[in-house]
């Protein structure tokens, strides 16, 4: 396992800071030996002149040398450093795990950064941007991207070594294991979750839509549900999905996450549009709704668009909420799931159909303005649908 150290000039006084940092720490557990080592900054006068600060420096680089891993890579964080971008950056730590010396060394410096004699001893110098950035911001960045780098270089192997992929779908993956830019599409983050939900190509992969990314989703719906109590469980939700392939697969897989976790589902039928699901979710009183469709999108995608009680996109907190859980559990481990067939049988999910159209269609032809002057030019009245 990769050992990884950040030594750090300054200590670490904002708490969004050290909550941030405190996230990722855990997120990284699973993947590398991973600490931080703060060191205290020296302390100028008011208005140092060069040599106090080159001094200042030196003695902060005797101190910082002390901490460093022995046969450690060295990565020292400065303005003149070159940049990375992700995937390259995934591709470091890759080779440094690969290497002889799985020890990976990241500094930081202080308000002055750090001395040139330092820097003249890394391995490498990395910029995190032109811009500026005070320098505890820029320990959370680093941090993140390292989390966000072992994301993309361990996605495929995770996903390669799980026992919920079918063999189609391992298949599809192991023969693109060679592909850095197909697997740098796939993996180099989550679908992010939003208000509209999410919306992806249909692929194998972290990045795309497929009833791995379905369940993962519909588990973090069904857990903010349930944080509503029992009764929202018992409202429910009502399932849709549009003509798209695989909407139909998709939708009994949430329905089945959905009941399995004692959540009550209306499902209809066969597809139908996005107006007639929001439509039955306020015309059942349920607590939420679900529609897998990608909207305008190309043929290649699909979606998962979520809605609340009152028939309209999810409010911001509780996607928040979605998102903050799907981001903290595993995809293949984290979901209930049960068979569709028999929840439908055990009246866990009610299949819906004719009746929620023709009431809906009662409800729309009740806002015609003038039925009349429809009446009126129906045998001559065309419409073009694209």
């Amino acid at each position: 396992m990769l050992h990884i150290r950040v030594v750090c000039v300054g200590r670490l006084k904002e708490r969004f800071y050290a909550d941030a940092l405190a996230e990722y720490e855990k997120r990284l557990s699973p993947f590398c030996r991973f600490e931080v080592v703060e060191l205290p900054e020296e302390r100028l006068s008011e208005k140092p002149k060069p040599a106090e600060i080159e001094n200042a420096l030196v003695r902060e680089s005797e101190r910082i040398e002390k901490q460093l891993l022995r046969d450690a890579l060295l990565v020292c964080l400065c303005v003149e450093g070159s940049q990375m971008d992700s995937p390259a950056f995934s591709g470091l730590l890759k080779s440094c795990e690969a290497s002889g010396r799985p020890r990976l060394c990241f500094v930081i410096g202080g308000s002055f950064g750090l001395s040139e004699g330092l820097k003249k001893k890394a391995d490498r110098r990395l910029s995190m941007s032109q811009m500026t950035f005070p320098h505890h911001l820029a320990r959370v960045m680093l941090v993140e991207q390292i989390y966000r780098g072992f994301q993309i270089k361990e996605g495929t192997q995770h996903w390669l070594d799980s026992p919920a992929l079918s063999e189609s779908e391992w298949a599809e993956l192991n023969a693109i294991r060679e592909d850095e830019k197909e697997i740098r599409e796939r993996f180099f983050a989550p679908l992010e979750f939003g208000t509209a939900g999410l919306r992806g190509t249909m692929k194998t992969g972290l990045h795309n839509m497929n009833v791995h990314i379905i369940r993962h989703a519909t588990q973090a719906f069904a857990d903010v549900i349930s944080a509503e109590g029992e009764t929202a469980r018992q409202k429910g939700i009502v399932i849709a999905h549009d003509c798209r392939l695989n909407g139909r697969q998709y939708a009994e897989e949430a329905a089945a996450v959905m009941a399995a976790n004692g959540i009550y589902v209306r499902i209809f039928d066969a597809l139908r549009p996005t107006p007639e699901l929001s439509f039955a979710v306020r015309y059942y009183g349920a607590t939420a709704g679900l529609n897998i469709t990608a909207s305008h999108n190309p043929k290649e995608y699909n979606g998962y668009k979520v809605y609340w009680s009152d028939g309209a996109q999810l409010p911001p907190q509780h996607a928040d909420a979605i998102a903050a859980r799907m981001a903290e559990t595993d995809i293949f481990t984290c979901y209930k799931t049960c068979d569709y067939a028999k929840a439908v049988e055990d009246g866990k999910i009610t299949v819906i159909g004719v009746e929620t159209d023709e009431a809906f269609l009662e409800k729309v032809m009740g806002q015609a303005i003038n039925p009349e002057a429809v009446r009126a030019v129906a045998d001559e009245f065309r419409i073009v649908y694209t």
